[in-house]
């Protein structure tokens, strides 16, 4: 009786968790001073931000043709893996629901080796655009992203 007491707390707590992550995630809204800003907004937001640190760095042609390369392969890659995240959250709601949890711990193991991939892929591609520029572009460009405002604002939001 006591163990299958505990079981379905267990399960309620486990159940609630998965809830409140799955509904944290549906519209998700993030709040900036008095303005509410969707993700996909700042997400344009940030491109914009990179278009105009990188006019500023006076690219060359070849310079910038060769960074959008990179950038659109990297969005393609985080597009894929955003994917396979997404259908991996599945088969592990499934496993949980059919009580499989040593299924569900492997598909937890395969979605944290997608974060890793995630996570190398955006330092892999910080590291070709960096490559990609001159020595004074790359100061230029350190210098820039410590007094551009929107990512010292971003700075602040985050320490709050």
């Amino acid at each position: 009786m006591k163990k299958t007491m505990i079981l379905i707390t267990m399960l309620v707590v486990v159940s609630s968790v998965l809830l409140a992550q799955d509904c944290g995630r549906q519209g998700r809204m993030e709040q900036m001073g008095n303005k509410q800003i969707h993700p996909g907004m700042m997400r344009d937001n940030h491109q914009e931000m990179c278009a105009d640190i990188f006019d500023e760095l006076d690219l060359s042609d070849k310079q910038q043709d060769k960074i959008n390369k990179i950038r659109t392969e990297n969005r393609k890659q985080i597009i894929k893996l955003n994917s396979d995240l997404e259908i991996l959250r599945i088969d592990k709601k499934e496993a949980m629901k059919n009580n499989n949890f040593a299924e569900a711990k492997k598909i937890n193991g395969k979605i944290s080796e997608l974060h890793l991939q995630k996570n190398n892929a955006k330092v892999t591609t910080k590291e070709a655009v960096w490559n990609e520029l001159t020595k004074e572009q790359q100061k230029k460009l350190q210098d820039t992203m410590k007094n551009h405002r929107p990512y010292k604002m971003l700075g602040k939001m985050r320490h709050k």
